[in-house]
């Protein structure tokens, strides 16, 4: 592999475990809107959305 390839490959294991975090931020962040009762709000933050995990 060249060096260009083995540090793409890197980057894209990075963003892999990135996106993987910010999945479990993301479901426990709903969790404990959920438990509080405040999941239901109409706040601009709860309608974003992200785009999808990668799929590797």
């Amino acid at each position: 592999m060249t060096d260009g390839a083995e540090r793409e490959a890197a980057l894209l294991c990075e963003l892999s475990v990135l996106y993987a975090k910010r999945n479990q931020v993301q479901e426990k962040r709903v969790r404990a809107e959920q438990e509080s009762g405040s999941a239901h709000g109409d706040s601009d933050a709860e309608k974003t959305e992200l785009p999808p995990p990668l799929p590797f």
